[in-house]
Protein backbone atom coordinates (compact mmCIF):
# COMPACT_ATOMS: atom_id res chain seq x y z
CA UNK A 1 0.00 0.00 0.00
CA UNK A 2 1.11 3.55 -0.66
CA UNK A 3 -0.08 6.04 1.00
CA UNK A 4 -1.11 9.47 -0.43
CA UNK A 5 -0.53 13.01 0.78
CA UNK A 6 -2.65 15.56 2.06
CA UNK A 7 -4.03 18.49 1.32
CA UNK A 8 -1.96 20.15 3.78
CA UNK A 9 1.41 18.09 2.98
CA UNK A 10 0.75 18.85 -0.83
CA UNK A 11 0.60 22.32 0.07
CA UNK A 12 3.97 22.60 2.03
CA UNK A 13 5.64 20.51 -0.40
CA UNK A 14 4.49 23.01 -3.45
CA UNK A 15 5.26 26.29 -1.14
CA UNK A 16 9.17 24.41 -0.93
CA UNK A 17 9.93 22.20 -4.13
CA UNK A 18 13.28 21.65 -3.75
CA UNK A 19 13.41 21.26 -0.02
CA UNK A 20 12.44 18.69 2.56
CA UNK A 21 9.50 19.10 4.50
CA UNK A 22 9.50 18.79 8.52
CA UNK A 23 6.05 16.83 9.63
CA UNK A 24 4.39 15.53 12.22
CA UNK A 25 2.11 12.86 13.03
CA UNK A 26 -0.48 14.28 15.34
CA UNK A 27 -1.34 10.60 16.74
CA UNK A 28 2.17 9.69 17.89
CA UNK A 29 3.71 12.69 17.57
CA UNK A 30 6.84 11.01 15.80
CA UNK A 31 8.26 13.51 13.05
CA UNK A 32 8.64 12.68 9.67
CA UNK A 33 10.50 14.66 6.42
CA UNK A 34 8.76 14.60 3.22
CA UNK A 35 10.94 14.84 -0.11
CA UNK A 36 10.11 14.09 -3.77
CA UNK A 37 11.54 11.42 -4.83
CA UNK A 38 14.34 12.42 -7.53
CA UNK A 39 16.04 14.99 -4.54
CA UNK A 40 15.48 11.61 -2.17
CA UNK A 41 17.83 10.24 -5.10
CA UNK A 42 20.67 12.72 -4.84
CA UNK A 43 20.44 13.79 -1.74
CA UNK A 44 23.38 14.49 0.55
CA UNK A 45 23.71 13.33 4.30
CA UNK A 46 22.75 17.16 5.38
CA UNK A 47 19.65 17.05 7.78
CA UNK A 48 16.83 18.28 6.28
CA UNK A 49 15.55 21.92 6.49
CA UNK A 50 14.33 23.22 10.21
CA UNK A 51 16.00 20.49 12.02
CA UNK A 52 19.86 21.97 12.35
CA UNK A 53 18.55 22.59 16.26
CA UNK A 54 18.59 18.61 16.50
CA UNK A 55 21.84 17.74 15.14
CA UNK A 56 23.33 18.74 18.03
CA UNK A 57 21.08 17.87 20.75
CA UNK A 58 22.94 15.81 23.60
CA UNK A 59 26.36 17.24 22.25
CA UNK A 60 26.47 20.44 23.87
CA UNK A 61 29.68 21.83 26.05
CA UNK A 62 26.99 23.15 28.73
CA UNK A 63 23.37 21.49 28.44
CA UNK A 64 21.39 23.76 30.48
CA UNK A 65 22.75 26.58 28.30
CA UNK A 66 21.85 24.69 25.61
CA UNK A 67 18.71 24.83 26.61
CA UNK A 68 18.43 28.36 27.97
CA UNK A 69 19.08 29.31 24.50
CA UNK A 70 17.03 27.24 22.64
CA UNK A 71 13.58 28.10 25.38
CA UNK A 72 14.78 31.84 24.16
CA UNK A 73 14.29 31.01 20.86
CA UNK A 74 10.95 29.70 21.93
CA UNK A 75 9.36 32.22 23.70
CA UNK A 76 10.05 35.07 20.47
CA UNK A 77 8.60 32.19 18.17
CA UNK A 78 5.45 31.88 20.59
CA UNK A 79 4.86 35.51 20.63
CA UNK A 80 6.01 35.74 16.87
CA UNK A 81 2.83 33.19 16.21
CA UNK A 82 0.21 34.20 18.78
CA UNK A 83 0.82 37.72 18.44
CA UNK A 84 1.05 38.68 22.13
CA UNK A 85 2.68 38.40 25.47
CA UNK A 86 4.74 35.68 26.60
CA UNK A 87 5.43 34.20 30.37
CA UNK A 88 7.14 31.54 31.79
CA UNK A 89 6.40 29.64 34.76
CA UNK A 90 7.19 26.10 36.09
CA UNK A 91 4.27 23.66 36.88
CA UNK A 92 3.63 19.84 37.17
CA UNK A 93 0.95 17.58 36.96
CA UNK A 94 -0.73 16.13 40.02
CA UNK A 95 -0.69 12.16 39.40
CA UNK A 96 3.27 13.06 38.34
CA UNK A 97 4.43 15.20 40.80
CA UNK A 98 8.18 14.91 40.26
CA UNK A 99 7.69 16.07 36.71
CA UNK A 100 8.38 19.44 36.25
CA UNK A 101 7.06 21.00 33.57
CA UNK A 102 8.44 24.83 31.74
CA UNK A 103 5.07 26.39 30.65
CA UNK A 104 4.73 29.35 28.11
CA UNK A 105 2.16 30.84 28.88
CA UNK A 106 0.70 33.47 25.85
CA UNK A 107 -2.16 36.08 25.55
CA UNK A 108 -3.76 36.39 22.01
CA UNK A 109 -6.14 38.24 20.56
CA UNK A 110 -6.59 34.99 17.76
CA UNK A 111 -10.23 33.39 17.51
CA UNK A 112 -10.14 30.15 19.05
CA UNK A 113 -10.28 28.34 16.01
CA UNK A 114 -7.02 30.33 14.44
CA UNK A 115 -5.20 29.59 17.80
CA UNK A 116 -5.56 25.98 17.79
CA UNK A 117 -4.45 26.15 14.25
CA UNK A 118 -1.76 27.88 15.05
CA UNK A 119 -1.11 25.61 18.30
CA UNK A 120 -0.06 22.86 15.57
CA UNK A 121 2.28 25.31 13.79
CA UNK A 122 3.60 25.90 17.46
CA UNK A 123 4.00 22.57 17.75
CA UNK A 124 6.26 21.66 14.43
CA UNK A 125 8.35 25.39 15.14
CA UNK A 126 9.54 23.52 19.09
CA UNK A 127 10.48 20.48 17.70
CA UNK A 128 12.53 22.17 15.10
CA UNK A 129 14.36 24.37 17.25
CA UNK A 130 14.81 21.23 19.70
CA UNK A 131 14.34 17.98 21.38
CA UNK A 132 15.76 19.53 24.54
CA UNK A 133 12.43 21.37 24.76
CA UNK A 134 10.57 18.08 25.20
CA UNK A 135 9.42 19.30 29.27
CA UNK A 136 7.69 22.76 27.47
CA UNK A 137 4.06 23.26 27.66
CA UNK A 138 1.92 25.85 25.67
CA UNK A 139 -0.78 27.51 27.65
CA UNK A 140 -3.21 29.67 25.29
CA UNK A 141 -5.00 32.80 26.95
CA UNK A 142 -6.93 34.94 25.39
CA UNK A 143 -7.11 38.43 25.27
CA UNK A 144 -10.24 40.07 26.37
Amino acid sequence: MTPHLTPEQRQALSEHPDQAVFVIDDATNRSFVLLPAENYEKRDSSPPVGTEALAGEGNAPNDAEHKKEKLGELIAATAELFGGDVSVYESFDPEYPDDVYTVLAVRTRLAPAEAVRTERDWIRRSQAIGRCLDDVRLSIRFAQ
